[in-house]
């Protein structure tokens, strides 16, 4: 569980440098305002309405139980033990929500990879 733990607040920090970062590019990058905003909790509950329309989107979507984070309930793969509930249930409605919260002119960035999990190819 510790290690867990570690591990969110590293993610933490990481995304608190990179708001800091982007926040620095904002103004002479853009016409737009710059604004930053950190949610904490699972990207399959949240719903474009929360977000309203963004520029960017950048994600590394889990691949299913190749890591884990932490033993919490809301770790995806124990939210959803099942990989087809977990493509439903949690893929699919986070990379929607991504997608639907874009501008038009907006980029979505996805970091994909193979990975071996179970002696089962995953590519996404």
């Amino acid at each position: 569980m510790k290690d867990g733990l570690q591990k969110v607040r590293r993610a933490l920090l990481g995304l608190k440098l990179m708001a800091r970062d982007l926040k620095q590019l904002g103004p002479q990058s853009t016409k737009r305002s710059f604004e930053k905003e950190v949610l904490l909790c699972g990207s399959e509950d949240v719903t474009p309405a929360q977000l309203g329309e963004v520029d960017f989107v950048f994600t590394s979507p889990p691949y299913f139980d190749v890591e884990r984070y932490s033993y919490h309930a809301a770790q995806s793969c124990l939210k959803f033990p099942a990989f087809n509930d977990w493509v439903d249930h949690f893929l699919k409605p986070s990379l929607q929500t991504a997608y639907d919260s874009l501008r038009d002119d907006g980029y979505c960035v996805y970091n994909v990879k193979v990975r071996l999990a179970r002696k089962r190819a995953l590519l996404f």
